[in-house]
């Protein structure tokens, strides 16, 4: 008979749960999605780990790196298109924008005046 009912996860999530995320959180800043998820790989599993507390430690510690590389790789594939990214501009005959004076404007601002300017164009 499974050890694993549901009687047994839930005194496992009460007595646990904390000192999991507490740990999680090592290295990944949202720790209580990583300890769900743990959770739920131990529900699904087809047969009961030999000492489920320490598998938990285990499932949480991978998880928690995987989710951190996960999201520092995202970091830096936005900052890279970021950096790639040029504005462009159409001359309508009618402005007096220079488009190459206006894309070196914008690169000199701080991220997230360039976003408000780039925000307030495409507004109007």
């Amino acid at each position: 008979m499974s050890r694993l009912s549901p009687e047994f996860i839930a005194r496992l999530f009460d007595r646990h749960v904390a000192a999991l995320e507490l740990f999680a959180a090592q290295w990944f800043p949202n720790p209580s999605d990583i300890v769900q998820e743990a959770f739920l790989q131990l529900v699904r599993q087809g047969r009961d780990p030999d000492r489920p507390v320490a598998w938990l430690y285990r499932v949480v510690r991978n998880g928690a790196i995987t989710a951190a590389r996960r999201e520092t790789r995202r970091q830096r594939n936005e900052q890279s298109a970021i950096a790639q990214a040029r504005l462009r501009f159409e001359a309508d005959g009618e402005s007096p924008l220079d488009a190459e004076s206006a894309a070196q404007a914008l690169a000199g601002l701080s991220e997230e005046k360039r976003e408000a300017v780039i925000a307030r164009i495409w507004a109007v």
